[in-house]
């Protein structure tokens, strides 16, 4: 167990509400309903991820083909 923590727990946490929370979500099966609910979001989240990815290695590519093209003019 960490005895150094960056921020100290709230309230709800030192008592047990939050744990109690997630665990009552989890026996009502709500997370299943939310995610299929957010499965949208998700998706275009996790595509704009992998695109950003995709887009810096083309950037890279073009910025080094042009260095090298353009220093070999001179």
């Amino acid at each position: 167990m960490k005895f150094f923590r960056y921020r100290k727990p709230s309230l709800k946490t030192l008592l047990g509400l939050t744990r109690a929370k997630r665990q009552l979500k989890k026996v009502l099966e709500i997370y299943e309903f939310t995610e299929i609910i957010n499965a949208p979001k998700n998706f275009e989240r996790k595509l704009k991820r992998n695109s950003s990815e995709l887009v810096r290695i083309f950037r890279n590519e073009l910025r080094t083909n042009f260095n090298n093209n353009f220093l070999s003019v001179f």
